[in-house]
């Protein structure tokens, strides 16, 4: 069916600790300590339990290409399909990663879903292999949601805000913004704005407290660095057009509609977070890291 919801994998480390690391935007009075690394790497080459006519399993080798559907070894082989080891890479982002069924990562779902590393496996008794990652099963995390009722609904409310109803008896969705969630929570896959707004919804309901902190960094980080891009004089805004002071270069328009400082900022950080300002961003850090350097000497 065209409207059928596509499947889902919540996917978190297996084996999480304090890292000692404090996350990126929650510096000061209040930092937010990861329990894992920034980034860790799942091999894209395992096995999985293969059930035979007789009943019986046997365990084959897979291996995650990315953009394909196939992840058998042998049939990847037969048709001559190498990975681009690049692309290829499964990396955890704070200890979790989203994978939804959909478009070109029905293989990279197979293989998370299939392979022995993953603790929820099928067949896993079949193998000695240490676990690495387990689903997360959004069925039973959703009855343990009353204790913390409080936080989901604040978590929800935030994703409520990346859609509005149209007059159309639809929605408009603020896809720039969804696609910088979906970006800074590790979700995968979703071939439209709804279905990624699904995935970042099931994140929040299941992990509030990971949904909110995070989300709650990556919007203060940018904002932080354009409100001191602005106080170091490495931009200016001039009648809503943001432009760099020391080259002709222009950062962003911000429209026509009369906006205060703070509101300025505002527009221009949430542009610089989507995938559209993500080239813009990378600029103005480098230019901020040589103004702070020439305001020490």
């Amino acid at each position: 069916m065209a409207n059928q919801k596509p499947q889902m994998l919540l996917l978190e480390l297996a084996t999480k600790r304090n890292s000692g690391w404090i996350q990126k935007g929650s510096e000061g009075s209040n930092p937010i300590y990861r329990n894992t690394s920034e980034m860790e790497y799942v091999d894209s080459e395992g096995f999985m339990g293969k059930v035979l006519d007789d009943g019986s399993v046997q365990n084959v080798k897979i291996r995650y290409i990315q953009g394909e559907d196939e992840i058998l070894w042998e049939k990847q082989e037969e048709r001559k399909l190498t990975p681009n080891r690049k692309d290829s890479k499964i990396i955890f982002h704070n200890g979790f990663m989203t994978v939804v069924k959909s478009g070109n990562t029905r293989g990279l779902y197979e293989y998370c879903a299939n392979v022995y590393y993953n603790e929820s496996a099928p067949n896993r008794e079949h193998s000695s292999a240490t676990p690495i990652f387990r689903v997360v099963d959004l069925n039973k995390k959703a009855e343990e949601i009353n204790e913390s009722e409080e936080t989901v609904v604040m978590a929800l409310s935030e994703v409520y805000k990346l859609r509005k109803k149209n007059s159309k008896g639809g929605y408009d969705y603020d896809e720039g913004k969804i696609d910088s969630y979906a970006s800074v929570l590790n979700i995968h896959g979703g071939d439209s704005p709804g279905q990624k707004i699904k995935a970042i919804s099931d994140f929040a309901k299941v992990k509030p407290d990971v949904f909110l902190k995070s989300i709650t960094a990556f919007n203060s980080v940018v904002s932080t660095e354009v409100a001191h891009a602005l106080e170091l004089g490495v931009i200016e805004i001039v009648e809503n057009v943001v432009q760099y002071r020391e080259r002709d270069e222009i950062v962003k328009s911000l429209g026509t509609q009369k906006l205060n400082k703070k509101q300025q900022i505002d527009a221009l950080s949430d542009y610089l977070k989507t995938p559209d300002g993500n080239e813009a961003l990378t600029k103005l850090r480098a230019a901020l890291e040589v103004a702070k350097e020439k305001n020490l000497k």
